[in-house]
This record gives C-alpha cells, sequence and structure tokens, in this order.
C-alpha cells in the first residue's frame, strides 16, 4: 500500500519526536508474540490476552511484568521474564515491517528539522530496529528506557528528547500510537498526531 502523506503545512514545529514500536516500526504484533512465549515460557498463572498488551503499551518491560504479578497475585522473576521476552524478540526482529505512513515523513523531513526517537524499549533494542529498517542516520537523538527513571505515561523521555534536540516541548510535534504514549505528550505540552499500525483500532491519525 502507498504510503498515505499526512498535510503538516498547517503547522509550525521546530522539531519531531517520534516513538518507535507501533510508530515507526510495525514492531507489536511481535512484541505480542514475545510476551505471550516468555509467560508460557516461565509458567505465568495468567492468560496474557491480546486487549491486556494493547491496554499496557508504552509500559516498560520491568514494569509490566511487576503490574501483572500484582494483579494476578503470580511471582514471576522480573528479570528472567523481561530477558526472555527480549530474546525472542531480537530472534525475530528481521521479520519487522516498517510503518510506512511515518517513515515517509521522516524521509521527507530529513534535513528540514531535527528529529529524536523516545522510546519505552532498551536502546539495544531501538538501535537494531532502527538499523534493520535502515533509519538509524535520521535521528538527531535516541532516548530509551535506559535514560529514565519514569518511563510513559510520564513525560521524561518526551521532554529529555526536546532538550538533548535544544528546543522547547511546545515546539515539538510527538508522533506515538499508544494511549500512554499520548497521554505523556500531553504531560509534558507537546502537541501529537497518533499514529495507526496494525494491532491499532481502525481508525484515521489524529492529531491535537
Amino acid at each position: 500500500m502507498n504510503p498515505i502523506m499526512i498535510d503538516l503545512s498547517p503547522y509550525h514545529f521546530n522539531a519531531f519526536i517520534f516513538d518507535c514500536d507501533g510508530t515507526i516500526a510495525d514492531t507489536m504484533p511481535l512484541h505480542y508474540k514475545s510476551w505471550v512465549w516468555a509467560f508460557e515460557q516461565n509458567g505465568a498463572a495468567f492468560p496474557f490476552t491480546e486487549d491486556a498488551f494493547l491496554s499496557m503499551a508504552g509500559i516498560g518491560l520491568r514494569d509490566t511484568v511487576r503490574m501483572l504479578n500484582e494483579k494476578h497475585a503470580d511471582r514471576l522473576d522480573i528479570e528472567t521474564v523481561v530477558s526472555d521476552k527480549e530474546h525472542y524478540y531480537q530472534e525475530h526482529l528481521n521479520t519487522v515491517e516498517p510503518v510506512a505512513d511515518t517513515v515517509a515523513i521522516i524521509r521527507e523531513y530529513h534535513g528540514k528539522i531535527p528529529m529524536a526517537v523516545a522510546s519505552g524499549s532498551y536502546r539495544e533494542t531501538v538501535m537494531m530496529t532502527l538499523r534493520i529498517l535502515g533509519l538509524e542516520r535520521y535521528f538527531e537523538t535516541v532516548v530509551c528506557q535506559d535514560d529514565v527513571c519514569r518511563g510513559k505515561p510520564a513525560p521524561d523521555m518526551f521532554l529529555l528528547a526536546a532538550c538533548r534536540l535544544g528546543q522547547r516541548a511546545s515546539d515539538c510535534l510527538v508522533f506515538e500510537d499508544g494511549d500512554l504514549g499520548i497521554e505523556a505528550a500531553v504531560r509534558a505540552g507537546m502537541p501529537w498526531i497518533r499514529v495507526i499500525s496494525s494491532m491499532s483500532p481502525a481508525s484515521p491519525i489524529s492529531a491535537n
């Protein structure tokens, strides 16, 4: 399918900040498979449904396991589950496709305004994703879970990305696919656009 360009001409922004999973790369189906595999490997006492996965999109990996342990009164080892999940994900990462609409925007505006990535995943995984898609060179900075104490929906990642780009928060436009990421953008005082990928609700791209 040909990319559908978003008309950004009425807007005036000094920088773009992109989430990675589900926004730049259509990785959400693989993330879900990776979580299901890791939970099954570790004998989780609960089923990890697609709805549960989507409701937690944007939450850090360790926090995801911790919250599920609390919700289901389980005692999964957080580090082991996260390690197993990331191992499965990285082994299958070469199957991931880009989100065409987002990549078209990245390429059109490259060299015109500075761009950053702000992702709740770990740096090794994010950089591997960008390299596989051939997009690593397009971004001035990449902010990951490793760089902040609080993940989304806290605004820390987006604020750090804006700081590294030398821009005010209100002058940065955020591209996000998840509700928690959009909440983080709102809390950072940044306008946002929702990006639709294969596991997103069947609704058009929206902006605020």
